[in-house]
């Protein structure tokens, strides 16, 4: 049996190895198939970077299907900051704060908090909760409403008091994001 080893090195230091048998029949799973070496292999020979093969594929193949799209999750993620960083020009102060009640609980499980008119109020509970005040914060249940439309809170009120549970996607992102000082008023 001949066997045929090609070796395509990336410049992410990743190897991609295909061994391709020439001119013999092997057994799959029960069947007989011919392996053939499709016509580009020859063409691929002498590149080494990510980016030639992106080229090649986009030069010789160059229909719809075959552009290089970056995955969902991806995407996704970049509309969550892109909405975030849309949220931080409007109100990089309650952000702030909600990063540092989030970094100063240690277990990181706290996720619900209440929208108390003032600190004179008080809410009894045995669950631990953030609280904000809106003499704090100008607009707050505006701001926490936008919060909320763009998926990063979700309104879980029992009663009277407002509350809410903030979701793992904005704890990640208030963690890895720094705000600015000032809000648009």
């Amino acid at each position: 049996m001949q066997t045929r080893y090609l070796q395509i090195k990336f410049a992410n230091a990743l190897t991609m190895k295909a061994y391709l048998t020439l001119g013999m029949s092997r057994t799959l799973i029960g069947e007989t198939q011919s392996l053939e070496i499709p016509h580009f292999i020859g063409d691929l020979k002498y590149i080494t970077t990510v980016k030639q093969v992106q080229e090649y594929f986009r030069e010789k193949f160059p229909d719809e299907k075959n552009k290089i799209q970056p995955p969902p999750v991806l995407l996704e993620g970049a509309k969550q900051l892109a909405k975030l960083q849309k949220a931080s020009n409007l109100m990089p102060d309650l952000l702030q704060e909600m990063k540092n009640d989030i970094l100063s609980d240690q277990t990181r499980l706290v996720r619900e908090f209440f929208v108390l008119p003032s600190e004179g109020a008080s809410i009894n509970g045995s669950r631990r909760r953030f609280v904000y005040f809106e003499t704090q914060h100008d607009n707050l249940l505006n701001k926490i409403a936008l919060l909320e439309e763009y998926g990063f809170v979700i309104d879980i009120t029992p009663r009277n008091t407002p509350m809410y549970r903030m979701t793992d996607e904005l704890i990640d992102l208030l963690i890895s994001t720094t705000f600015a000082k000032t809000a648009y008023r």
